[in-house]
This record gives structure tokens, C-alpha cells and sequence, in this order.
């Protein structure tokens, strides 16, 4: 394990028994644990003659510091004059290739999430309750998501390209982290649509969504960047519309879609 830096988990700033002890003890117990670390041995601790030279101190302090410290359960005495930093071990253990992987995946939400409330608190700021409500309708017009059962059926027959190929196409046009977290599912069956209507061209995706979030609604504003209902725009764009079936008006955005999805399966 190498012992030239350490992890030091944001938790501990929330974390009440470390809180309430003095400015001066919280400094001294992260030097403690700077020790540990170069100690490297799973958080044991040396004499406490020796820790007060490494921290140029005398014992007397060192050995106050460490009772103070062992009474919220921060270290602990295993032999007289011998403590031991509690799950030091295991806070720097190496994370497996899976936690990392779920670690990564977490952050990245939590920052698009993030970035949904910072868009919704500015949009309840900036109208009143039902200029929001107009507003959110405003901003589905025109691009109506897919329900689960109707995108299933689109698509159902075109097998699976996989939530990451889809994550990053959506990633490649929009620059964004993740899809936001509210409305992942009906993201991913659009963008599974597009990959299964044949190799998306990501910059006729750049340039439906680019105009998506120049487009402003009755109200003034644009519509937002985190709304995905933009892809079903570009599914629009893949092909010309077809005509309307059933004889009933326009054809819907599903038909539209399902007709050219068909329609490139048909030309492999």
C-alpha cells in the first residue's frame, strides 16, 4: 500500500463527535492519521515517545491527545502506550474495479441532478405557479417522450446496442455528464431507437439539439437543455415524414419513428 497520501472522506465534516472537538484536537487527530499512513501498518500507531517527536510534541500532549480522541471512539488503546487509528484499514483499502465503477457512475448523477434543481429553482424564481406549469408545457410541445410499452414495440425487434452505447451518445451530443436522472428511461429508448435505425450522425444530434435549446416557448424562455423530448426531434429528422395512416390527421412521432426504423431494417 503506498504510504505518500491517504484518503480523507468529505463525511468528516458532518460527521457530530468529530464537530464538537476543538479546532486544535481535529488538526492533531489528522496528523495522527498522516502517521498511520506512513506507519503503513493498517492504522496502528507508534509509541507514543515516537509519535511525540514525529509531531514535535512531548508525550505528555501526545498522550492526552489520544484519550481525548479514544473517548468518540476516533482510536483506540491495544496495548499500554500502543493505540490505533479504528478503521483506518479499511477506509484506505484499495476500491475494487466494480466499486469504482458504481462510485463513478454515482458521482455522475449527483452532479446532473444537481444540475436539475439548479434549473428548476431558477425557472420557479423567475415565474409564477402557473406560468410554470404553462412553461413545463411549453417545453414537452413538439416532442412528446414515448411511453415504455410504445418504444418497447418500436424497437423490440432490433435487439439491444446497450444503456452505455446509449449513455454515450447522449454524452458525445450534448456534452453532458449523464442523462438527467429523471428522465433516464425515456431517454434510453430513444436514443436506443436512434442507435437501431443505423450509425447516428452526432452532429445532424448536436445541431436538432442546439436548435431545441434556442427555441423559446409562448412564455419568453427557452426551452431547457435537460429535457430530453429533443431526441424525438431527431428521430423526426432521420427520414422524410411519411405519410398519415389509418386516415386519421398526422401521423404521431411513434409512427413516424416506427416507419423508419422499419424502413433502414428493411434496406440491410
Amino acid at each position: 500500500m503506498a504510504n505518500f497520501w491517504m484518503k480523507l472522506y468529505v463525511e468528516i465534516l458532518d460527521d457530530p463527535k468529530v464537530g464538537r472537538i476543538p479546532e486544535y484536537l481535529f488538526a492533531r487527530m489528522i496528523k495522527l492519521f498522516l502517521v498511520a499512513k506512513e506507519t503503513n501498518r493498517d492504522g496502528l500507531l507508534p509509541p507514543v515517545s515516537e509519535l511525540a517527536w514525529r509531531l514535535r510534541t512531548d508525550e505528555g500532549s501526545i498522550s492526552t491527545t489520544l484519550a481525548a480522541l479514544g473517548l468518540i471512539g476516533v482510536v483506540r488503546e491495544t496495548t499500554p502506550g500502543i493505540w490505533l487509528v479504528v478503521n483506518f484499514a479499511k477506509r484506505q483499502a484499495a476500491e475494487s474495479s466494480a466499486e469504482r465503477v458504481k462510485n463513478f457512475r454515482q458521482r455522475e448523477r449527483n452532479e446532473a441532478l444537481q444540475e436539475v434543481k439548479r434549473d428548476e429553482t431558477f425557472s420557479s424564481s423567475s415565474s409564477s405557479d402557473s406560468d410554470s406549469s404553462d412553461s413545463l408545457e411549453e417545453e414537452m410541445q413538439g416532442g412528446k417522450p414515448f411511453t415504455a410499452a410504445e418504444t418497447a414495440s418500436a424497437i423490440a425487434s432490433f435487439g439491444n446496442n446497450g444503456t452505455r452505447k446509449c449513455e454515450q451518445l447522449y454524452q458525445k451530443v450534448t456534452g453532458q455528464v449523464c442523462i438527467p436522472p429523471n428522465q433516464t428511461d425515456a431517454a434510453l429508448q430513444y436514443l436506443q431507437a436512434i442507435l437501431d435505425s443505423g450509425e447516428p450522425d452526432t452532429e445532424q444530434g448536436k445541431r436538432v439539439f442546439a436548435q431545441w435549446c434556442s427555441t423559446q416557448g409562448k412564455n419568453g424562455r427557452t426551452y431547457s437543455r435537460l429535457n430530453t423530448a429533443w431526441l424525438g426531434k431527431w428521430l423526426e429528422q432521420l427520414a422524410p415524414v411519411p405519410e398519415a395512416t389509418h386516415g386519421i390527421g398526422q401521423q404521431t412521432d411513434l409512427e413516424r419513428a416506427m416507419a423508419r426504423i422499419h424502413a433502414a431494417a428493411q434496406e440491410r
